[in-house]
């Protein structure tokens, strides 16, 4: 039977504002990454992915409140994300697309 697994990454921000979301990489597979929502009324804050990659390279110019979580946070460039990746779609422009054929 085929699976998707779905990966979260942010992309870098492009002008000031605040850090809306933190994300985490707590372990391998369908439910290894978590998006936790913040400073957001919402009341789901939290979200399952089977990756969540923090890409955002110039978060230390931009982000304007935050800035420890976001200096917390590893930084997953292209290179890891497409090793992390065991399958790449065809139509995912970036190729980290996770998912079975």
């Amino acid at each position: 039977m085929a699976s998707i697994q779905v990966a979260m990454r942010c992309r870098p921000f492009v002008e000031k504002g605040d850090l809306g979301i933190k994300l985490e990489q707590t372990g391998d597979g369908p439910a290894g990454g978590e998006v936790n929502v913040i400073n957001s009324k919402y009341t789901q804050t939290r979200f399952g992915f089977a990756y969540a990659w923090w890409s955002a390279h110039n978060a230390a110019k931009y982000c304007e409140k935050d800035k420890d979580i976001a200096n917390g946070m590893e930084f997953i460039d292209q290179d890891k994300a497409r090793s992390d990746s065991s399958h790449w779609s065809p139509y995912d422009r970036v190729r980290v697309v996770n998912a079975d054929p």
